[in-house]
């Protein structure tokens, strides 16, 4: 198989992944309220709601559900990916691994790693969706399922010298 040809696009931050990360926050923050409710009426105590309210904002903390980011250029080479805000063609400051967490058909969370993207210019997961890419579709979703060419030992990288070899 060969790898996918380069690729860029540019991805805004899409209304329905918003929309997933609040109810998502929602539904656990229901479901811990519930488990504080039936416990603190089961031992007569009030500590399992204050424990169950500061979870709850934990969570939405963590989620930050609302918290939108500008649009993100994403760019394969044909050997590794690059993002970043929009500007030209190697002036992002990320470039490492992508990866697809959740493939819904007509829309994707991918997952930016190795190395871990700066975290105050470009957000780890980012919501790649049809109706935003229409005619880049395709060929994204190529590229982020293409097998990634194999890294050439480094030139520079001592090996054992020939008289250490087994």
């Amino acid at each position: 198989m060969r790898a996918a040809p380069a690729l860029q696009v540019t991805l805004t931050h899409d209304t329905a992944w918003r929309l997933g990360g609040w109810l998502l926050a929602g539904f656990s923050s229901a479901v811990l309220m519930t488990w504080a409710h039936f416990t603190a009426r089961a031992t007569l105590q009030g500590w399992p709601w204050a424990v169950a309210v500061l979870m709850c904002a934990v969570l939405l903390a963590l989620t930050r559900p609302w918290r939108r980011h500008a649009p993100v250029q994403l760019r394969w080479d044909g050997q590794a990916w690059h993002a970043g805000p929009i500007g030209p063609a190697g002036s992002e400051p990320w470039s490492g691994q992508l990866t697809v967490a959740l493939d819904l058909g007509g829309w994707m969370l991918l997952r930016l790693s190795d190395p871990p993207p700066p975290a105050e210019h470009l957000p780890a997961w980012l919501a790649a969706a049809r109706h935003q890419q229409p005619a880049a579709w395709h060929p994204l979703r190529c590229a982020v399922y293409s097998p990634r060419p194999q890294r050439a030992p480094d030139a520079m990288e001592p090996g054992p010298a020939p008289h250490e070899r087994p």
